[in-house]
Order: structure tokens, then sequence, then C-alpha cells
């Protein structure tokens, strides 16, 4: 759950003013908008009180920047639902203040409010804390947290480091194949994903096989001890998988909400394909390591299709995630929607200058309009026409 109170930040301000004023020229403004200057040295704690301060002046005006501000510091501090939240924040501004909310009016900042939103898109803002965010970590005491190139690093049996892999390495970094930064982390992922990899092949004797026939089982492996908490740590990537959805899904709904205004929109496509990745791998995880109860429960006769649906992810509360396009030919007009929502996806992400997406959005539109819908939507001055032909009487 958000620690934002989007109702409270959308609410109108004034009934003359429902925007409130134009703060950019206040030094706390001011202060804010130079913050992101600061938050490499930041812990978490700190980064949620600028979130805060950014808040409280939303409280004041409906101005996308603090929203930005906060944006960023939010996913540094890894809170993803409040990351959400906030782009959730400024969609809504795009949908309800088009045309007051500041920087505006509209007509003046549409493009200036554009600018400010592809700002985030700069490896410092989301896309370089997104790649360094924990997907998983062990519980407390322990602060180890393991990022995604880690959790896909773990998808294969992970041996141990030894001296041949430091000589291979240093060849590299000599030779300039590899960064001495990249080279720093080697090792660090190296046996971080040899330790979460050694967790969750307790819930899964075909990982464990694939292990041992690598010969990289850690020795005195105890799959009974360590099951609870492999299973915790499955949970806590499901939870995690299902917040990383939300907010490609967010970022997706901002881009298309500018498109709708001005058929343009803030450039996303770093970080779409960031989180594209991410979720893959979070996917891979979950279907590497299936919950055994879950597997238990299905019937013997079941297909492995529907052993995939239970093994799964599902939303908390026990829903289901949003239909996703399958490949397959569609069958019905929620098929179709699916599978324009994934070609859609597939230009933001891969070709977002393409005016296919604009295109197909309209298209959408009409899916589940009737014939006369249709014909009022595509050509209105033929209504009066169809009306005459069909004696619809005109209401």
């Amino acid at each position: 759950m958000s620690s934002i109170d989007l109702d409270g930040l959308l609410a109108s301000l004034d009934g003359d003013n429902p925007c409130g004023p134009d703060l950019r020229g206040e030094p706390e403004f001011r202060d804010l908008e130079d913050a992101p200057g600061e938050f490499s040295s930041l812990k978490p704690p700190e980064l949620m009180k600028v979130v805060r301060r950014c808040t409280d002046m939303l409280m004041r005006t409906k101005d996308q920047m603090p929203a930005i501000v906060a944006t960023q510091a939010a996913v540094r501090a890894g809170d993803i639902e409040a990351t959400t939240a906030l782009l959730c924040y400024v969609r809504k501004l795009a949908e309800e203040y088009w045309d007051d909310y500041h920087p505006g009016p509209a007509e003046d900042m549409a493009i200036g409010r554009i600018n400010e939103l592809s700002a985030l898109a700069r490896p410092a803002a989301m896309l370089l804390p997104l790649q360094r965010l924990g997907i998983v970590g062990l519980p407390a005491p322990s602060t180890t947290e393991f990022t995604a190139a880690v959790v896909e690093m773990a998808l294969e049996p992970v041996p141990e480091w030894t001296s041949d892999d430091q000589e291979k390495l240093n060849a590299r970094v000599a030779s300039g194949a590899v960064t001495a930064v990249a080279a720093r982390l080697a090792r660090p992922n190296q046996d971080a994903a040899r330790q979460l990899r050694g967790i969750m092949i307790a819930i899964s004797d075909t990982e464990r096989g694939r292990d041992a026939a690598a010969e990289c089982l850690i020795p005195s492996f105890d799959a009974d001890a360590v099951r609870p908490l492999a299973l915790q740590l499955r949970s806590a990537v499901e939870a995690r998988l299902v917040g990383l959805r939300g907010l490609s899904d967010e970022i997706h709904s901002l881009v298309e909400a500018f498109e709708r205004r001005m058929s343009d929109s803030p450039s996303m496509g770093p970080i779409l394909n960031q989180l594209k990745a991410m979720i893959g791998v979070s996917e891979a995880f979950m279907e590497r390591f299936p919950d055994p109860a879950a597997l238990e429960d299905i019937a013997p006769t079941e297909d492995a299709e529907t052993a995939a649906d239970v093994a799964g992810v599902s939303a908390p509360g026990g829903t289901q995630p949003a239909k996703r396009f399958s490949g397959d030919t569609p069958r019905s007009r929620s098929d179709v929607l699916v599978a324009i929502d994934a070609i859609v996806r597939y230009y933001s992400d891969n070709e977002p200058t393409s005016p296919v997406p604009l295109m197909l959005k309209r298209v959408r539109n009409w899916v589940e309009m009737d014939f006369y819908r249709l014909v009022e939507e595509i050509s209105p001055n033929s209504v009066d026409e169809i009306r005459r032909l069909l004696a619809i009487r005109n209401e």
C-alpha cells in the first residue's frame, strides 16, 4: 500500500483557482528542484523525508515538478508503490487539470511539461536506481538485497568463485573488455547469486538436481532447514513483481495520457525497457522455483497449462493479474483488446517514435462499439444520413 494520499493531493485547492498558486519563484520550491543533486548521498529514510516535503508542497499547488523530484527520491529509496502513486498523480493532472496545472497554461507550456518529465529517463533519475533495486532481500537483521542482475544469475547453477575466475577477470580488465567498476561487482554478485540459489533450491528438486550435476551444491546443504526461508523469499519476489508490473503499467498510462492530449509524450523508453527486463527476470524466478504447495494441489489429470497458472503470480488478495497476450488467434473482443495493448506496448518499448500506437489506440476504442456508434465516431457528418436510411429516431 502506498504512503501517498492521492485523493488528498488531487482534490481541488480553490473554487476559482483549483490548481492553486504558482510557487516556482519561492525559495522552498527552488530547494526542492535542486534536491536530486544530493540524492546519491542520502539513505532511504532521508529520501522519504524529501518525498514528504514534496507532497506537503503539492497540498498547496498542483505542479508536476515536486512530483518529479519525489518520484526520483522514492525510487532511490526502493519504495515502488510510492513511485507509482507519484507518477499516477502526474497522469491525473494531465487528465483532470490539463489546462491550468503548473507549469501552465497548457497552450504555452505543454512542451515544457514533456521536457520536465523526460528528465526522468536520465540514468541517475530512475534507470540506475532501478538497476540497483533489491528484488528480494534476506530477513532482518541482515541487510543483504539481491538485484535483478543477481536474481538472473541465480536462475542457473552458480559455482564458487575461484582464483582462476579472478585471474580471468584481471586479464579482461587489463584488456579493456571489462571496466574496473564492473569488475568490482563481479565476485560480490556471483557470491550473492550463489547464496540466493543455495536457498531457493530447497523448494525445487529439479534445480537441486541441476546443481548436484554441475557440482555447485553448497556443502552441508539442508533442504528442510532452508525451505521456510526459500518460501519467504519467493513470496517477497512475488510482491515485488506485482509492484514492478504496476509501475510499468502506470508509466504506459502516463505516456498515453499525454499522447491523447497533444499527440506527443515524455520519453520513457529506457525506463520501460529496464522494467521489462526486471519483470522478465522475476517471472523466470517464479517459474524456476514454483511454490510446492501450489503444485501439490493440482490434480494429476490437469494439463501443464493449468499447472503453470496455479504456480504463477497472482495479485494481493488472491486476484488474478491482468490478462496478457498469449500469441494465439483472438477468440473474443476481450482478446482483441489484449492483443492491441500488447502491440502498443511493443512500439512504446522498442519504437517510441512510431505513429502506429496512436492509430491503434483509436482503433481500440472502436472494438466495443456497435455499428451506429462506430459511424458516429468515424464520420459524424454521416450520422443524419444513417438515421434517415435506418429510420433511427433522433433522440
